[in-house]
This record gives C-alpha cells, sequence and structure tokens, in this order.
C-alpha cells in the first residue's frame, strides 16, 4: 500500500516451519508482491540438495505466479550446498524459479551461478564488503543491508569501475568496508536502523529500535556510533 506500485516488493517468506513459509509466500500473492525469496529451513539442517529443491518447491507452490528466488546465506542457515548444481536441478522443478540471492564471499561459485541459464535466472550479490570484485565477475544486480544507508557511496563506486577509474572504485570500496567495520562493532541491525531514522524527515518514532533476540543500541552506543562514522568520513 505504501509503495502504491512505485517500486518493486519482494518479500522474503523463510522460516523453519515449511507449513508458516507457505503461508506468508499465500500472503505475498495475495497482496501482489512483486516476488518472493526463501531462505532454507536453519534448525534441522538441509543437507542435500534433493531435499533443497523439495523445500523450496513447497514454498513456491504456494504463490506459483511469482517470481521466486533461494535466498543462499550459509553464514545464517548452516546449509554450504553446492549452488550451481541447486539452480540447475531446480529450474528444472520450479517452474516460478527466476533466481537467487548469493550471500557468500566465494567469487568463483557466485561466478558458476550467473552462468546456469542467464536468459532466465538472475543471480543478485550479497556481501557488501565485496561488491566491487563481484562486479568484476558479472555482477548485474545485488542486495545489502547497507545499501539503505549508503547507496549513494555504492552508486559512486559502480560509476567509477564504468568509467575505468579503478584506483577511485577502490578506494569508494574500501570507505564502505570501513563503514561496515564501525557498524559490525556496535549491534549490527540497530546500527542499521539508527542511520534510517537520521534520514527520515519527519522522524519516526520507534524506528531504532529492534525486536529479540537483536539488542537495541542505547543513548551512548547511539552517540559512539555517530562519532566513528565522521571520523572515517561517512556522512551520517
Amino acid at each position: 500500500r505504501c509503495v502504491n506500485q512505485r517500486v518493486a516488493v519482494f518479500i522474503q517468506v523463510g522460516h523453519n516451519s515449511l507449513r508458516e513459509a507457505q503461508r506468508l509466500a499465500a500472503h505475498a500473492n495475495q497482496i501482489q508482491a512483486t516476488g518472493i525469496s526463501a531462505t532454507c529451513p536453519s534448525y534441522f539442517k538441509v543437507d542435500s540438495i534433493p531435499g533443497l529443491i523439495a523445500c523450496m518447491q513447497e514454498i513456491a507452490s504456494a504463490a506459483p505466479s511469482l517470481p521466486f528466488y533461494y535466498y543462499h546465506i550459509p553464514g545464517l542457515t548452516g546449509s554450504v550446498l553446492s549452488m550451481p548444481h541447486f539452480l540447475e536441478q531446480a529450474s528444472v522443478c520450479i517452474d516460478s524459479l527466476a533466481g537467487l540471492k548469493f550471500t557468500s564471499p566465494e567469487l568463483h561459485t557466485f561466478q558458476e551461478c550467473c552462468q546456469v541459464l542467464p536468459e532466465r535466472l538472475r543471480i543478485f550479490w550479497g556481501t557488501d564488503e565485496m561488491l566491487l570484485p563481484a562486479l568484476t565477475v558479472g555482477a548485474q544486480a545485488a542486495i545489502g543491508s547497507t545499501y539503505n544507508v549508503a547507496c549513494p557511496l555504492y552508486l559512486e563506486m559502480v560509476s567509477a569501475l564504468n568509467s575505468g577509474e579503478m584506483e577511485s572504485a577502490r578506494a569508494l570500496q574500501l570507505q564502505a568496508i570501513r563503514m561496515i567495520r564501525v557498524l559490525q562493532r556496535f549491534p549490527f541491525q540497530a546500527s542499521l536502523k539508527c542511520l534510517v531514522a537520521r534520514r527520515l524527515e519527519p522522524r519516526v518514532a520507534d524506528i531504532e529500535n529492534c525486536r529479540l533476540p537483536l539488542a537495541s543500541l542505547s543513548g551512548q552506543q547511539k552517540a559512539a556510533l555517530i562519532q566513528e562514522l565522521e571520523a572515517i568520513g561517512f556522512p551520517v
């Protein structure tokens, strides 16, 4: 309702309960989302590609008209299966499969994924600290947390790369890395929310608070975060 079709809306419906994930996918279909994405169940680890495909089939089947993207983030799910093999096999079984969000530093595997049915599948890069090298091996699009607070920095980096100004592009990627390192010294999601809140006019109450088990920033932490970001020249 808020975006009123001005921008694409992709909804992440992954859940440890596949039935709950199906319910969320059906809801996304009902409200006419642009597409859905899902992580795999993570409490009991998915340890085979056929098992992963079966899980994703169940979710995608609840919203068959929406493009479906698998969200590969092994650092959180514990699933370290081969994504090129998954894409090759899942593309046969899941009609709505449209691509993958690849959040892992394995550039060589990401490059392989980009070559699996490139006319059909779109592979999103998901590690903000490595956007520049990902672009050099074929990334066409990316999804990342820090783009919400540093989009101009990343766009400038992409522009420098496209103009052949590699040294400038490297310097801008390094600035992004330093910014991320500062955010990681505090509760990360709360730090992002703090910066988003500073960019909103009018300010929105409670946007800076996180739900448990995530921690929120104290007033002292907020002040320290801003001070550290200013010290590295990041606009806050």
